[in-house]
């Protein structure tokens, strides 16, 4: 161990003296680099449907987890990168956003159990012995294999923050006549309590995201009105959100037993392919409310002692039936595990025999939400329809950079929903 030690100290000195590769104008993103890489998971220890998001004062822990599809170990390394509200690298050194050690290996692995497909299961804790955080705002985590910092594996986001400010809110169905059965209104205000701010205008930044979306946000209105310790918002209608619809879903959790979405499902020695009954365009139907996990998936099989060691990975295969092609836009399947990207591997293709659009993905056994999305803001829901009932969940972010400082902190956080509405 002291070896170890000794190795990370003559790393990180020789390291101070390296000049820079990464621009500092990179937007750091949840990307894997590694296409053997699967099912990567960060989230509270706490719940495991939870974003990673946590108290910088409490004793709150982030889990990271990850497979690698190969029978041979690595060894795997992480670092942690503070960055700006828009996710570029802070001007913050190391030492001042974090106590301990800059790099660390992760530890924990276990090898998949009475699985057809062989993986490797990483698995990391923090904060922890090794690190600790001094400031809030936005992070990221970046995995790279051997001591090679330029052999990155993977990046996640993740958040920090402290509430030195209240959040006052309330979600409620627009006033705007013409989006009143289609979108959802967002009232907010804040009170500063015992925090001082000199100028809210120019120092406080907003920043409102539906289900956690990055493509589904609000965040660049300021406050109009200032009185005693709250600072008021009015937003004219820059708070509309379109409501959407409940997420689709299915459940792979087990092969012996097909779910209702489940049409088929063929297994031999070397694979675990599962057919989904064809999907159809919601967005001409009635709301229908739906209990659903706002996006979100969770790893499990039924049958296990273990779910993250023994969970199959598996095809499954993913329909829409349209009976035109359209050529105006591309179709993407959409949820958190697919980091909400539109993505080119997870944009479908039209068959022109079954006059449908498909996709197949390998996904490991678990429940899962997804939604049929355009490429087109402008047409964001026209798969799926928007309806003011739909239960939203809406993440509300508070950033502060005082004035001089070099960086952003994140000085209030609630997350909120739309269950009243229906």
């Amino acid at each position: 161990m002291k070896i170890i030690k000794y190795f990370f100290i003559l790393h990180l000195t020789l390291s101070f003296f390296l000049p820079l590769t990464i621009s500092c104008s990179e937007i750091y993103e949840d990307i894997i680099f590694k296409n053997n890489i699967h099912t990567v998971l960060l989230n509270n220890t706490n719940n495991s449907l939870s974003y990673p998001i946590i108290n910088i004062h409490n004793d709150e822990q982030l889990i990271l987890m990850f497979d690698e599809i190969t029978n041979e170990y690595k060894d795997y390394y992480y670092t942690i990168i503070h960055c700006n509200k828009d996710w570029t690298k802070s001007d913050l050194v190391e030492s001042e956003y974090i106590d301990g050690f800059y790099d660390n290996i992760i530890e924990e692995y276990d090898f998949s159990f009475n699985t057809i497909t062989k993986y490797i299961h990483y698995k990391l804790i923090f904060p922890n012995k090794n690190l600790k955080f001094i400031v809030t705002g936005n992070y990221i985590i970046k995995v790279y294999e051997d001591m090679e910092k330029k052999h990155v594996v993977l990046t996640k986001r993740f958040i920090v923050f402290e509430n030195k400010i209240n959040i006052e809110t309330e979600i409620k169905r627009a006033n705007n006549i013409e989006k009143r059965n289609t979108h959802q209104e967002i009232v907010l205000n804040l009170n500063n309590l015992n925090f001082q701010i000199k100028d809210p205008i120019s120092e406080i930044s907003l920043l409102i995201k539906q289900n956690n979306r990055d493509d589904l946000i609000i965040d660049s209105i300021k406050p109009i009105f200032i009185h005693n310790d709250k600072i008021i918002y009015d937003f004219h209608e820059g708070n509309l959100f379109p409501g959407g619809n409940e997420f689709r879903n299915f459940d792979s959790r087990s092969i012996r037993y097909y779910s209702s979405r489940i049409k088929n499902v063929i297994v031999d020695s070397n694979n675990i392919s599962i057919e989904l009954f064809p999907d159809v365009s919601r967005a001409f139907d009635e709301y229908i409310s739906i209990s659903d996990l706002n996006g979100n998936y969770i790893i499990n099989k039924q049958e296990a002692w273990d779910s993250h060691l023994e969970a199959e990975y598996t095809d499954v295969t993913f329909s829409l039936l349209e009976n035109r092609k359209i050529n105006s836009s591309n179709i993407y399947i959409l949820g958190r595990f697919t980091n909400w990207k539109e993505d080119k591997k997870y944009k479908l293709k039209y068959n022109e025999n079954t006059r449908k659009y498909e996709i197949t993905l390998l996904l490991k056994q678990g429940y899962y939400n997804y939604v049929y999305q355009f490429n087109d803001l402008s047409l964001i829901n026209y798969i799926e329809g928007d309806y003011y009932e739909t239960q939203n969940e809406y993440y509300i972010y508070i950033y502060y950079r005082e004035t001089g400082s070099f960086h952003d902190q994140i000085i209030g956080y609630v997350k909120t929903s739309s269950k009243s509405l229906y």
